[in-house]
């Protein structure tokens, strides 16, 4: 069985060990540089996501569906 993942979307500086830390730009230790709105994993791969101020850059009209995804 293949292990799920934890991402940390918006990481910025702060580093979360045993997630995939994903950014828009290159600050700090970044693992992935990736827009969080269009992510570079399959559907049903990921089992967490953590997040701490990356809601209010996304466009409001944005959000919702963002949050949604695609679903199964």
């Amino acid at each position: 069985m293949e292990k799920l993942l934890k991402l940390h979307l918006g990481c910025g500086g702060a580093y979360l060990e045993g997630y995939v830390n994903i950014d828009l730009v290159k600050r700090g230790v970044v693992d992935i540089i990736a827009d969080a709105r269009k992510l570079p994993f399959q559907n049903s791969s990921v089992q967490l996501i953590e997040s701490y101020h990356l809601i209010e850059h996304i466009p409001k009209d944005e959000v919702l569906p963002m949050l949604k995804g695609d679903r199964d």
